[in-house]
């Protein structure tokens, strides 16, 4: 209270004596006390002579101040140029439109070395820059520049045939008009009209589908017969050729085998088929007691059956100690098994080389399958895809006995058929669904007699037993 009183009796006196008193500025509750209203009337105006560039009109040189003409008179003016002034015109709208955008205020940047976003030519240097300008003022392109030139031209040149073909579109013109209308449609009833030309604007072509330039098979359009169908083979081949047709008839002999076996071998023949006194004698079997056992004691009518339970003796009892003991013994089972799985993830680290030799065992694993379909895929373009309900067949070798061969062409009797060898290989090389040649089997009549012709009859022979 006293240091407040104090300071009210300061204020006081320095009014009334007409001085102006002096504060310390280092301390802030003598901020306030301070007149600096000059200072920063002062600072205010430097700042707005920076602002509009002028400055002190003193050391602003003369050139800011004043413009010279030199325009010339109108007389000796040459017309100016439409596109020119034209772009001048755009450039300066879009000077205003983006004014708000530029900075107007001319106050020197602080910061002389800004960062800025450099284009691609500064961030190679000023030595390629030179180059690139070099070379572009030659007229020699890149590759790269000259497709987009190339496609910047084709664009254009597209975009003018379009914006003619507007143009055209949508000139005046006489929609009804029939001058130009073919003399066919126009004696063309109007649903006919309608049904040919409309419907057929709202059609759209089906999509192709990617697979259709896929290659489905590897296998040869005519594939060269084997050596040993010559009309004059050597041995060799001639046996091989035989070996061949063999191991293709041992394959259908062990199919029709495979077949006899899981059908007709299954059953009993005649001599081992179950009579009637086998077949009662295993469905009766169990139903009769035999003589060894022992009789069961009936139970008679109103009477339970008591069922026995052993007694519990004291020593098999569990008191409360046993059954401590118990949970304490589960209770360090549990315990140890978890120290066991966070001392094996704590190995874990230890087992890098271990980690690292599986992770490449996997990778090795990954490979080979990866591999292994590849293989798969390309023999199933050796073989015929599944089209139809029907399996392809191969078919037989041609072939000729060691008797049949003549070693002439004269005396050589041709074996299979041109166009069926063709079939063959189109349904090899699924181009055609393979099938087979159906049997139609002829529907048996009913026969029936009408009733009309039956009561007919019937009156004929009437008529014939009282002639009688």
């Amino acid at each position: 209270m006293d240091k407040l009183v104090k300071s009210m009796a300061e204020t006081e006196e320095g009014i009334h004596s007409g001085k102006k008193r002096k504060y310390s500025k280092n301390k802030k509750k003598n901020w306030k006390r301070s007149d600096v209203t000059d200072v920063e009337e002062f600072l205010d105006a430097e700042r707005q002579d920076e602002r509009l560039g002028a400055g002190k009109l003193q050391t602003v040189p003369s050139d800011n101040l004043f413009i010279v003409e030199n325009v010339l008179p109108e007389e000796t003016q040459t017309p100016k140029n439409d596109a020119s002034t034209r772009s001048k015109k755009v450039e300066i709208a879009v000077a205003k439109a983006y004014g708000h955008l530029r900075n107007v205020s001319e106050v020197i940047d602080p910061l002389k070395k800004r960062n800025r976003v450099r284009t691609p030519l500064e961030r190679k240097g000023k030595l390629y820059a030179l180059q690139e300008r070099l070379r572009l003022a030659a007229g020699r392109l890149k590759l790269k520049e000259r497709d987009a030139l190339h496609q910047t031209q084709q664009y254009l040149k597209k975009r003018k045939v379009k914006l003619m073909e507007k143009k055209q579109k949508f000139e005046a013109r006489n929609v009804w008009d029939t001058s130009d209308m073919p003399e066919e449609v126009k004696n063309m009833d109007k649903d006919l009209f309608k049904y040919t030309f409309i419907d057929k604007l709202k059609k759209v072509q089906p999509k192709r589908p990617y697979t259709i330039t896929m290659k489905q098979t590897v296998l040869p359009s005519v594939e060269l017969p084997l050596p040993g169908t010559s009309y004059n083979p050597s041995f060799e081949e001639h046996q091989e050729l035989l070996q061949k047709a063999l191991e293709v008839e041992i394959k259908k002999e062990k199919k029709l085998q495979k077949i006899e076996r899981q059908t007709t071998l299954m059953f009993p023949t005649a001599d081992k088929a179950p009579t009637e006194e086998s077949k009662l004698l295993e469905l009766s079997e169990g139903l009769f007691e035999e003589e060894s056992e022992k009789p069961v004691q009936k139970v008679e009518a109103g009477e339970t059956e008591e069922i026995y339970k052993a007694p519990i003796r004291d020593e098999d009892r569990k008191t409360r100690k046993r059954r401590r003991k118990e949970h304490q013994e589960k209770m360090k089972l549990l315990e140890a098994k978890q120290k066991k799985e966070e001392r094996l993830k704590e190995a874990g680290v230890f087992r890098i080389n271990a980690i690292n030799r599986e992770l490449k065992l996997r990778d090795q694993i990954t490979k080979e399958r990866i591999e292994r379909r590849l293989k798969r895929e390309a023999e199933k373009l050796k073989q015929p895809r599944v089209l139809s309900r029907f399996n392809y067949e191969e078919p037989d070798i041609e072939l000729k006995l060691s008797e049949e061969v003549t070693g002439s062409l004269r005396e050589l009797k041709p074996e299979g058929h041109l166009l069926a060898d063709r079939f063959k290989s189109l349904q090899r090389r699924s181009i055609i669904e393979p099938r087979i040649k159906l049997r139609l089997r002829k529907k048996k009549m009913k026969r029936f007699e009408k009733r009309g012709h039956r009561k007919f009859g019937d009156e004929m022979v009437k008529k014939m037993e009282t002639a009688l």
